[in-house]
């Protein structure tokens, strides 16, 4: 569930804590049985076949991208977006960017993707160019953007709400991508 806190004068945004928290503890496990398994494969036998260093190299591979899945959900886990008059600003443990609204050409809300069965996943973005429209819930976002996770539940009170206040801030027209059933 989204947690929006609003004001008058800002909107702050922040994911869905428990959601990431999952996905940290699961890309977690993945990485500590991936060094497990590796610590069990090392040091290789000098009688060791082509299969002991395909299982290698595969557990490598899986090591490599389980950690990178942890960074990622603990970024993803701090991310929050706070919306000004003024500014809108992506705040993570890694990265922070701003845009000022008089610089914002391209905005709304895309669909993204299908998350659990049954529900999409949507993009909040705010972007200095203008992104080419692909159909009625979905734009084209390429290139540079602020960008924040919407899911299905939270669909309808971003748009009476974010997008709400948004428009108050910039003549430019929103992006709202339709909430429609996405076959995968």
């Amino acid at each position: 569930m989204l947690n929006i806190k609003q004001n008058d004068e800002q909107i702050i945004l922040k994911g869905n804590k428990f959601r990431n928290i999952l996905c940290i503890i699961m890309a977690s496990c993945m990485s500590i049985a991936g060094i497990f398994v590796i610590a069990g494969l090392l040091p290789l036998k000098n009688d060791h076949t082509a299969e002991d260093i395909f299982v290698l190299v595969f557990v490598t591979i899986w090591e490599v991208l389980s950690i990178f899945a942890v960074f990622k959900w603990i970024n993803e886990y701090s991310k929050y977006i706070t919306i000004t008059d003024k500014t809108i600003s992506c705040f993570s443990l890694f990265k922070k960017e701003a845009v000022q609204w008089c610089d914002v050409k391209d905005w709304g809300l895309s669909y993204y993707s299908n998350g659990t069965p049954g529900s999409n996943i949507y993009h909040l973005y705010f972007s200095k160019s203008v992104f080419e429209e692909k159909n009625e819930c979905k734009k084209k976002l390429k290139g540079k953007h602020l960008k924040f996770d919407v899911y299905e539940t939270d669909y309808e009170k971003v748009v009476n709400e974010i997008i709400a206040f948004c428009e108050k801030q910039t003549s430019v027209t929103p992006f709202i991508g339709k909430n429609k059933f996405h076959i995968i």
